[in-house]
């Protein structure tokens, strides 16, 4: 099954929590470097919204399997090989504010967006709040 074809772009959304346009350019970000040398693996689109799929609804990976017909032993290794080729890129994509500046203006940019001060950033679209232990902020 190819979710780009059997499901319209609001589908896709709610299943994937991308578009399919992100999703294009994150298949595209890592399939050189998926790729094996052997015809005996799964077609990278189908790796990476198996692992998209996974990281937006958690659940059993033979689940995630069963819709994309594979294993949950191939699941297991999708997810694997997927998340670590996006996190060797992080670098390119997550930032954390380094100066005064920028801690304040991603402060602000923060609460003009959901009204909640001191913010600095959000995982998964959750706040999580971090206090400041103290001290030299170069240790942490």
């Amino acid at each position: 099954m190819n979710p780009f074809e059997v499901y319209d772009d609001e589908s896709f959304w709610t299943r994937y929590w991308f578009s399919k346009e992100t999703a294009l350019y994150l298949i595209n970000l890592v399939d050189e470097e998926l790729r094996r040398t052997t015809d005996r693996n799964d077609p990278i689109p189908i790796q990476v919204v198996t692992a998209l799929r996974f990281y937006a609804v958690g659940s059993f990976q033979k689940m995630h399997g069963d819709e994309a017909q594979l294993s949950q032993s191939s699941v297991c290794r999708v997810i694997k090989d997927v998340s670590e080729a996006f996190a060797r890129r992080r670098k390119q994509f997550m930032k954390f504010p380094t100066s005064r500046e920028e801690v304040e203006a991603t402060q602000q940019q923060f609460y003009q967006y959901c009204r909640l001060p001191g913010f600095l950033g959000a995982i998964d679209r959750t706040h999580v709040y971090i206090r400041s232990p103290g001290g030299d902020q170069a240790l942490y």
